[in-house]
């Protein structure tokens, strides 16, 4: 019974571990994520909702950070107040919301291998690249799909002109500029934070 007893222990405390990180710790992002979405539904482009995937990604790592990022598009593209997205459009948004999520494991991943001087100034640059690079991908990715929608309901094969239109438009430039400056601010003053809370807690 005393051998098995530890063992039994061991097991529970397993299962408890597995189900706080698997399912708790990424079920919390995606309740938070939807939650600062609908807050923000009158601002268009400017959410929580990337930071907070480059978060997961930096303290659940890319594979939990990823998922996140689906299941939250996947519940928000169906559900969110503006409409329903198409089928295509919400697989183009979920794989390209998994970027942050990369960002923010490689970040985790540099700072653990002592590649990155842990100073608020060099998290802080890290951030402001990360949301610049990981926000013109995003919305280039996102906005190739729009062409080649927009091209497919006017009938038209040329879809480099539609791809264009959709990615340097006026309207389409303004909304990035947008998204990006919100992005550079919130990764520029939220990142140092996390970055170092949890580097500490470690």
């Amino acid at each position: 019974m005393q051998t098995v007893l530890p063992f039994v222990s061991n097991i529970k405390n397993s299962i408890w571990k597995v189900t706080l990180e698997e399912v708790l710790f990424p079920a919390f992002f995606v309740f938070v994520i939807l939650l600062s979405n609908l807050a923000l539904i009158s601002f268009p482009n400017v959410k929580f909702f990337d930071f907070f995937v480059f978060s997961a990604g930096y303290i659940l790592g890319f594979r939990r950070g990823a998922i996140v990022a689906m299941v939250s598009w996947y519940i928000y593209g169906y559900a969110n107040p503006w409409g329903p997205a198409s089928f295509g459009l919400l697989t183009t948004l979920m794989l390209s919301e998994v970027i942050y999520a990369a960002a923010g494991a490689v970040c985790r991943k540099q700072i653990k291998k002592g590649r990155v001087v842990f100073k608020v100034s060099d998290s802080r640059l890290y951030c402001f690249w990360a949301a610049i690079i990981c926000t013109t991908t995003y919305d280039l990715l996102t906005n190739i799909h729009t062409g080649l929608i927009w091209a497919d309901l006017a009938g038209s094969e040329q879809d480099i002109y539609w791809i264009s239109v959709s990615v340097f438009g006026p309207g389409a430039l303004m909304f990035y500029m947008v998204h990006l400056l919100s992005n550079v601010f919130l990764f520029s003053t939220l990142g140092p934070v996390l970055v170092s809370r949890f580097t500490k807690s470690s």
